[in-house]
Order: C-alpha cells, then structure tokens, then sequence
C-alpha cells in the first residue's frame, strides 16, 4: 500500500515560477513559498489527524472546506456556502483531492484548492434564482387562495340567503288558510 509512504512532498503548482520546483527540489507542502499552498497543506493536515498517510486521503473526490481566518488563527473551521455570492468571498476556501495511482509503489495526491465561490458561484447562481422562482409563486398561489376563500365566502353566503328566502316561502305557502 504505497499510500502509507506519503509524505506530503509538493511536486507541482500552478499560476507561479517557484525556484524549488524549477531547482527539481522536492519540498514539504506545509513549508512552501506560496502561502496559498502552505494554508492548503496545513488543512489537510489538520482535517485528516496531521498525517498525509491517511486511507480517507485516497477515497476518490474527498473535499472539505475551510476559513481562511479561522486557520490563521490555528483553527480548522468548516464555513457555510452563502446562497449571496454577489461579493468576492475569498476567505472561505474549498479544497478538492484526488488520489492517482501511477504504479505499483508510486502514488500522488492531486490537490485543487479554490475560492469556495469558484466551485460554486454557478449553482449557487441557478439556486438563488430557483429560490426566488419559488417566492414569487407562493405569492401568487397565497394570492389565489384568498381570492378562492372569499369566492367561497360569497358564494356561501348568497345559498345561506337563497336558502333563508326559500324557507320563509315555502313557510309561506304552507301556513296559507
């Protein structure tokens, strides 16, 4: 189980020219020059119990999400999804990984790490516009029941009214000499 080698030794990243990679030097993820990277490794390292060695690591599609702040501060702390994404929220950050086995002794773990928005501006997007979809027609069927209850009530008293006016007719006739 070559999982159980891991050591969390970064061999590639995206967006900057590092010198330690350029250089073919492999170097601890929570040591690297980019801040973005090191904050990434520390979460992992503290969602999976300070250890790159753990089998949840190899489970297809594992992804959690963390505050940035909260992290600064040395707290791993999950942050909600905002349904009002109209702002740049880039304190809550999203992280993505996928274990690749490249042979029989040699495995990587693949880590994309985005602001949570990236992932989810456009579902979030279709959400707020079905969630206000959904408003607008409980306003209209709210609106369309209280027009079919004051029907009714209409409707009910004009038989209660009939109902009166045939009673004292028939009274009427019926007490006639």
């Amino acid at each position: 189980e070559c999982w159980r080698q891991q050591e969390g030794l970064i061999i590639g990243s995206a967006g900057n020219d590092n010198s330690s990679l350029r250089n073919f030097v492999l170097e601890n993820a929570t040591a690297f020059e980019l801040p973005v990277v090191r904050m990434t490794a520390s979460a992992i390292m503290r969602q999976y119990n300070g250890s790159w060695r753990r089998p949840e690591l190899m489970e297809p599609g594992a992804d959690f999400n963390f505050s940035r702040d909260a992290l600064e501060r040395g707290v791993l702390e999950s942050c909600p999804l905002r349904l009002n994404t109209s702002r740049n929220d880039s304190d809550c950050m999203q992280v993505v990984t996928q274990s690749i086995e490249l042979g029989p002794s040699l495995r990587w773990l693949v880590v994309v790490a985005l602001p949570a928005a990236a992932f989810t501006r456009n579902s979030m997007d279709v959400a707020r516009r079905i969630s206000e979809q959904v408003a607008k027609q409980e306003k209209q069927s709210d609106g369309q029941k209280q027009w079919a209850i004051n029907v009714s009530l209409i409707i009910a008293l004009v038989m209660t009214i009939l109902s009166i006016c045939l009673g004292l007719s028939v009274t009427r006739m019926i007490s006639r000499p």
